[in-house]
């Protein structure tokens, strides 16, 4: 997979590498083919970054993060109010602790 997504698709951001975008990758690799976005917000849990793109694992990480499995996830994102300043900043996401 890592191979195809730095030579295949499109690149919404600029990098220090050839990473790429790929629908039909993402769609496979539940989000891990936005490689792009990710390789530019490394440390975001959500790969999708526009509404239009599917990222099913971050999808599975919410359900996770409802459940009390895992918490303070990172993400970037449009809804998060980070238009302009997406390309420097992450929002960090407080969750509470699980009860015991």
């Amino acid at each position: 997979m890592n191979s195809i997504a730095h030579q295949f698709g499109t690149r919404p951001y600029e990098t220090n590498d050839n990473s790429r975008n790929s629908l039909f990758l993402a769609v496979i690799m539940l989000g891990e083919g936005f490689h792009n976005n990710h390789h530019r917000f490394p440390n975001s849990a959500r790969f999708a970054l526009q509404r239009k793109q599917l990222d099913l694992g971050y999808g599975i990480l919410v359900v996770l993060e409802k459940l009390g499995l895992i918490r303070d996830m990172k993400i970037a994102g449009p809804e998060r109010g980070l238009n302009n300043l997406m390309k420097r900043a992450l929002v960090r996401v407080p969750v509470a602790a699980p009860q015991r």
